[in-house]
């Protein structure tokens, strides 16, 4: 979800009033390309007891539909990303893609995709795969799925760990 309100804040997308009917205008449609970088500190959730830079490079494509009144009542975003996560001179190749689906007028929303991060010519250390809903306060209403790094499994947390230390 932080990607997806990297993405909204870029587009400058908002909420403006309640969804009363989808209009038969086709959606406002476009695409996005980014670099994201930030870092997991220690105690954040699926982290490590150091802290782990990610720099990813994201794009993918929008489609934003407009109720009778002209107003932004949903949006549909299909992103792509790849890129390291690293620590310690060591580092974890991460790929991902998603469709995430927002409400805008209630906030409600839905991801459906994967993640995965992989030890170089190794295996997949941590992955996220399936279906996440979230209601319009950001709490999680429905998963289907592994979501090891969402649900932070310690076994996979600490393989992931262990690659970068």
């Amino acid at each position: 979800m932080r990607r997806l309100a990297l993405a909204l804040a870029a587009g400058g997308v908002r909420a403006a009033s309640p969804v009363t009917a989808l209009a038969a205008t086709p959606p406002l449609t476009g695409s996005f390309a980014f670099e994201d970088r930030f870092t997991v500190q220690p105690g954040d959730p699926a982290s490590c007891s150091f802290p782990v830079a990610f720099d990813l490079q994201v794009h993918g494509r929008f489609q934003l539909f407009l109720d009778a009144q002209g107003q932004s009542a949903r949006l549909l975003l299909h992103e792509h990303w790849t890129g390291t996560g690293t620590a310690n001179g060591k580092y974890v190749i991460e790929h991902a893609a998603q469709n995430n689906k927002v409400d805008l007028s209630s906030g409600a929303s839905a991801t459906a995709g994967q993640i995965h991060d992989q030890v170089p010519f190794g295996g997949v250390v941590i992955h996220d795969s399936g279906l996440l809903r979230f209601d319009g306060n950001g709490n999680l209403t429905f998963e289907a799925g592994p979501h090891q790094g969402f649900d932070g499994d310690p076994t996979a947390i600490q393989e992931f760990c262990a690659a970068l230390s």
